[in-house]
């Protein structure tokens, strides 16, 4: 959506007249000038104006990309015809509503957006619907409407319905509390009709007030948890502040520059279902609500890897670099996974001995990887790493031959990343590849959530469709498999 908003900016006190321009990555700032601008890039971050609607607006977080002389264009305006110097900003967020704020404001204190398909996870089936027999209702429409005029009611009236019960979930996480709730808007009626449509908003209460750069986190710390529920990227919608010192109770709308439209999955005009993603109310609502609150409570440790997962659910195609992120993915997860192996004592104490030996002597390249080398002994090696996390998850047990498929996925990331010897020609078995991309990523993203407490048997015993990628892992495995395995055999050959 493009949209063009103009009006009375201000820059270290000076007032300018300016041209905002919304449009995704194409957005921009034009101030205008009956002077030079200072060529100093620092001092344009932040610019707050009065737009000619009424509305304030602060533009944050901005990018000096251009001055130059306003005769070099031709003007558009009143205002640019006076104008001796255009300066053009790239905006990375907007912020629009009854007041300004600056990047360092502490006064948020609630982020509220909508996305794509939030209602596959708020799955609620019967709080919108029809009224099967609507005879005992008659007389309650009459009287409804008797003080405006006489209702004159048909045999078989239809009477569609909101229970009115609004609120969805509510989860407490360590910065705030997590809220879903229905949204729905009403027509009046006529002769044209009337509908009833419904959004669900999500919302995050902060305990504590924040500052844009940290409501902004939450927010996509949250989003990333729906994301993986879901099985694909969000776009986002209506994203809005509240404040602690609003009076009208609207907020401020947040416009983000590099909001992402994502594409379609491979089924644009399906939505995801209750049998899609890992989790919805209609079954599962208080194991929705405790895996989000300890994938909350978990995250500062594991946000690295979680973000490379993430990652992984937008791309589309197979690639090398593929692979190599996905097996990466489980040495970035924090150690407090992984067990540390004990060292049988005699190899403890060669180790102390050679670090002894090395540590005196020069600084030197080959003393470096000795001592790293040294330091090292007693940590899970990546295989072993990648092993633990789908034995310590059962998932070895619901997926015969996992393991083995692990390991040479594991042989795989090697060869492309350290030049290892392959164990078979991977271009030309390029479907090994997939099958082992797909089994590290299913791994490593169900291992974390069965962590936080999601009950995969459960999930797997609802037979799971494809629009997820863990569903689609979990039908396409046994075939995928039994393939590889006679690749191998072929090989051995």
């Amino acid at each position: 959506m493009t949209e063009e908003l103009s009006g009375k900016f201000w820059l270290h006190g000076e007032c300018y007249f300016g041209a905002l321009l919304l449009s995704g990555k194409n957005s921009k700032l034009r101030l205008f000038a009956d002077k030079q601008f200072p060529p100093v890039p620092d001092a344009y971050r932040t610019v707050t104006g009065e737009l000619f609607d009424g509305r304030s607006v602060s533009v944050l977080d901005c990018v000096l990309q251009d001055i130059r002389n306003a005769s070099m264009g031709a003007p558009k305006t009143p205002s640019e015809h006076q104008a001796k110097s255009v300066a053009t900003l790239f905006p990375h967020y907007v912020c629009l509503g009854s007041r300004t704020l600056s990047e360092s404001d502490v006064s948020i204190s609630t982020i509220s957006f909508f996305m794509k398909d939030a209602i596959s996870v708020f799955y609620e089936f019967d709080d919108f619907g029809s009224v099967l027999n609507p005879e005992p209702f008659k007389e309650l429409l009459r009287r409804d409407k008797e003080k405006i005029r006489p209702l004159n009611l048909g045999d078989v009236p239809i009477i569609k319905y909101f229970t009115g019960r609004f609120e969805l979930a509510r989860v407490e996480v360590p910065d705030g509390v997590v809220i879903a709730s229905h949204r729905p808007v009403e027509s009046f009626g006529g002769p044209r009709g009337v509908r009833i449509e419904n959004r669900v908003q999500v919302r995050l209460e902060f305990f504590e007030p924040r500052i844009l750069r940290e409501a902004l986190d939450g927010l996509s710390n949250l989003v990333r948890f729906f994301e993986t529920t879901i099985g694909r990227p969000q776009d986002l919608s209506d994203i809005r502040l509240g404040l602690v010192d609003e009076s009208d109770g609207v907020g401020l709308d947040l416009v983000r520059s590099f909001e992402t439209k994502h594409r379609p999955s491979r089924r644009p005009d399906r939505r995801p279902g209750p049998r899609d993603v890992l989790l919805c109310t209609l079954e599962q609502r208080e194991q929705l609500q405790g895996v989000l609150s300890e994938y909350a409570r978990t995250d500062e440790e594991r946000r690295g890897a979680r973000w490379r997962f993430r990652a992984s659910l937008a791309r589309k195609g197979y690639s090398i670099d593929r692979i190599v992120a996905a097996a990466n993915m489980f040495d970035i997860f924090p150690e407090t996974a992984y067990p540390r192996a004990e060292l049988p004592e005699a190899l403890a104490s060669a180790a102390k001995l050679a670090d002894q030996l090395f540590r005196p002597l020069p600084e030197s390249p080959e003393r470096s990887s000795i001592l790293v080398a040294l330091k090292k002994l007693g940590d899970r090696t990546l295989k072993q790493k990648v092993r633990f996390r789908a034995q310590s998850t059962g998932l070895d047990e619901l997926f015969p031959g996992l393991l083995e498929i692990l390991d040479d996925a594991v042989d795989c990331r090697n060869h492309y990343v350290h030049g290892f010897k392959p164990k078979l020609d991977y271009d030309a078995n390029f479907e090994a590849v997939c099958l082992f991309t797909n089994a590290l990523e299913f791994v490593f993203g169900a291992s974390d959530f069965i962590d936080c407490g999601w009950d995969i048997h459960c999930w797997k015993e609802g037979h799971p469709q494809d629009e997820h990628p863990f569903g689609s892992f979990v039908i396409d495995y046994r075939g995928q498999r039994d393939r590889y395995i006679a690749l191998k055999k072929r090989k051995k050959q």
